[in-house]
């Protein structure tokens, strides 16, 4: 009782029914939680650091916010919240001190202000900027703000001795902790954790995807970069077939099919198989559709010697959201009898198939197999429920062909429409078992500069090296061009002999004409003197 006096008006007291106790309200339990509360004990510097009874020093944070009316976090920097927090917290938190860190400054020799037909149309007008040469960040030591009316003090600080490092100087590792004031107050600091991933949460732009790649070490998907994916037109498939596989992987996407897969409880995940001849678009095909659907894409190297069935799982249950993940070459793997081709990877075929099964954890997920030989695959890898759709990949057919070539010389479509037939007989002649889309895409590549006319004579050289590929077309071009002055001499002299012939003829008519007309008149002449004569003589 005297403890309850302590805290509130005896005089608010209600007793219990049985009258053994008192009913208390929320905020009276607050205050007696609060009131019986041991102080907090202060531990030596030394014990705080070497034992790590806390993971700050006391002493040191003491001077800016009450320790024993605090909440407080600890965030390791290598988080998605510590990235954050040095990379987009550096206005909220720096005011004078800060850490610059700088890139070189790169000139394109090449480049030059005139070429602006090679700009993106669809970039936005601030990506035109350069980007900065230097960039600034937190430094070691105590910083705060203020977020949504709360007081939020932040310690980067530096953990233990400074460790050597295999390319680069020694460095102590490094941790922070964030504070807010009041006790039980943790939502300030993961409202300010919201505020910040948001902000570093960056949308693939129109036509771009974010490629990640597994990695087996640490266990986490490592973003490598920002890739521009090429249009789906440009993706030259036969007929039908592109369209097919967008508009399977449109529906699955929309919002109607996942209510489909939630309603009757089927997980709600995609996988394809895309096999057949390597080089024929599996790749292309992929990235184009990241970039349609605006899809992160993650690689899943499955022949690490680490790669285990945990491990496969573990990566599976990661992945990044809107991703689509590319388990390539799984042939590679296993044969048909389940046995494993590669004695350094421990991954089971078991595990391959509980994990392709589980891939559903993330919802959403596109799973993508690639195989250059489906004949080897075991037929419960590739059984429906496992896999949604196969989409074999073939040689480029003559649809193919014509649209790839005119992909490449659209400058003048008309020319190009009418070179198509010999450019699809030269195809043929040249590759008598069929080309692949990567094959011609190289054979385009070397001929950049060359017109459409002259990319389709220089096919019959594809085999040879590239300098001596350009050696043998110069010197085609040369011959042609002897063969052409020679022509335009001999029909120069051609011209001049039937000139001259013309000439000849034409005056011999002359001569004709005149000779016709002499006698015309000496007959007339004849004919008035006999005339004359017959007068006299009547």
């Amino acid at each position: 009782m005297s403890l309850l006096e302590q805290v509130c008006d005896p005089s608010e007291l209600k007793r219990t029914t049985s009258g053994k106790g008192f009913l208390v309200d929320n905020a009276l339990l607050h205050k007696l939680k609060g009131h019986g509360r041991r102080k907090r004990v202060k531990l030596d510097t030394r014990n705080e650091k070497h034992t790590k009874a806390l993971p700050f020093n006391a002493s040191v944070m003491e001077d800016y916010i009450d320790l024993d009316a605090c909440t407080y976090a600890v965030v390791q920097p290598d988080s998605p919240f510590g990235v954050a927090i040095l990379s987009k917290g550096v206005q909220m938190f720096a005011d004078s001190a800060f850490t610059l860190d700088s890139r070189d400054h790169e000139i394109d020799p090449y480049e030059d202000d005139s070429d602006a037909d090679f700009e993106d149309e669809d970039t936005e007008a601030g990506d035109k900027k350069e980007k900065p040469l230097t960039t600034p960040g937190l430094p070691i030591g105590v910083f705060e703000t203020v977020f949504d009316g709360n007081r939020i003090v932040l310690l980067n600080q530096e953990v233990g001795e400074p460790q050597s490092r295999m390319y680069s100087a020694p460095e102590a590792q490094t941790r922070m902790v964030v504070f807010t004031e009041g006790l039980r107050n943790l939502a300030p600091i993961r409202a300010l954790a919201d505020h910040l991933l948001k902000m570093v949460a960056e949308a693939p732009k129109k036509q771009n995807f974010h490629l990640y790649r597994w990695q087996h070490g640490c266990g986490y998907w490592k973003r490598v970069s920002s890739e521009k994916a090429r249009p789906m037109k440009s993706v030259i498939l036969p007929v039908g077939f592109r369209e097919s596989v967008e508009l399977d992987m449109k529906r699955f996407l929309s919002k109607d099919t996942r209510a489909w897969y939630d309603k009757r409880g089927i997980p709600y995940k995609r996988c394809y198989m895309f096999w057949g001849v390597p080089g024929t678009g599996k790749t292309s095909l992929i990235t184009a559709l990241a970039g349609r659907f605006r899809r992160n894409v993650c690689f899943l190297s499955a022949h690490h010697p680490k790669f285990t069935d945990e491990a496969l799982k573990s990566a599976l249950s990661r992945v990044p959201s809107r991703a689509i993940v590319v388990l390539e070459d799984i042939d590679s793997l296993f044969d048909k009898d389940r046995k494993t081709n590669n004695n350094n990877n421990p991954l089971t075929f078991t595990g391959l198939l509980n994990a392709v099964d589980g891939i559903g954890e993330h919802r959403g997920s596109v799973f993508v197999m690639t195989t250059n030989f489906i004949d080897r695959l075991d037929s419960a890898l590739i059984r429906a429920g496992r896999v949604d759709m196969r989409v074999e990949f073939k040689h480029a057919d003559d649809y193919q062909l014509s649209e790839y070539f005119k992909w490449f010389y659209d400058e003048n479509l008309e020319e190009a429409e009418r070179l198509v037939p010999e450019w699809v007989k030269a195809c043929h002649d040249q590759f008598k078992d069929g080309v692949t889309m990567a094959e011609l895409q190289q054979h385009f590549v070397d001929n950049m500069h060359n017109d459409a006319d002259t990319c389709i004579k220089s096919l019959k050289n594809y085999d040879l090296p590239l300098l001596q590929r350009q050696a043998r077309m110069e010197e085609e071009k040369k011959k042609a061009a002897e063969k052409k002055k020679k022509e335009e001499a001999e029909a120069k002299t051609k011209a001049e002999e039937e000139a001259a012939k013309k000439k000849e003829e034409a005056s011999d008519k002359d001569d004709k004409k005149e000779e016709s007309a002499k006698e015309e008149d000496d007959k007339k002449e004849e004919s008035t003197k006999e005339e004359s004569g017959k007068e006299e003589s009547s």
